[in-house]
């Protein structure tokens, strides 16, 4: 329970902080400020509707609703703001249905990635790479911040990406400098999830 409020809560409430602090950075009555409240209250939103999908012991809800791609660019486009942007590069064709774990995990460990990079590693951008490489899904967050340090690294819930992909048999790496980080995950994708 603690990993799935850190995991599923933390991305949502972490972009409610970041585009109301924005919002008072333009001043309350500017446009620019009454866009940041906007994304601030769906993301609040969607943060009571991970609540009430936590204690149902259910998959993500807007993983439900909108699949994994539209799903993680919902999530950047709420975590992005003046000071640094998000990007999600996807695949030319559809991803191949995929079942509910490795789903979840995907949205999970690229949440707690995103947030990361959004909020600890002073990045102006950072993109999420998602790939099909039949049998592996692969997702590459990156950003062009100063690192992370050893102390921060361990405090910031990475554990749990790790956690995360290995529960699906899948693995997951941090590389983390000055010029940025890169976290890479490889989940399996199985003959049943592919789409016919």
């Amino acid at each position: 329970m603690r990993r799935e409020l850190h995991d599923s809560l933390g991305p949502h409430l972490a972009a409610v902080h970041l585009r109301l602090n924005a919002a008072q950075a333009c001043g309350l009555s500017s446009s620019a400020a009454s866009e940041h409240l906007r994304v601030a209250v769906e993301a609040l939103g969607e943060a009571l509707t991970e609540v009430r999908r936590i204690t149902a012991a259910t998959a993500p809800a807007t993983l439900l609703r909108r699949g994994l791609l539209e799903a993680t660019r919902d999530l950047a486009h709420r975590l992005s703001t003046e000071k640094v942007q998000v990007e999600v590069v996807s695949p030319d064709q559809p991803l191949p249905a995929l079942t509910a774990t490795v789903a979840a995990a995907a949205y999970r460990i690229t949440a707690e990635a995103l947030t990361n990079a959004v909020r600890h590693s002073a990045a102006r951008r950072v993109q999420v790479h998602i790939s099909l490489c039949y049998p592996t899904l692969t997702i590459r967050v990156t950003d062009d911040g100063t690192g992370l340090s050893a102390r921060a690294v361990d405090g910031l819930g990475l554990a749990s990406v790790a956690e995360r992909a290995a529960e699906t048999g899948g693995s997951a790496t941090l590389d983390t400098g000055p010029h940025g980080t890169v976290v890479r995950v490889a989940l399996p994708v199985t003959a049943a999830q592919r789409l016919s």
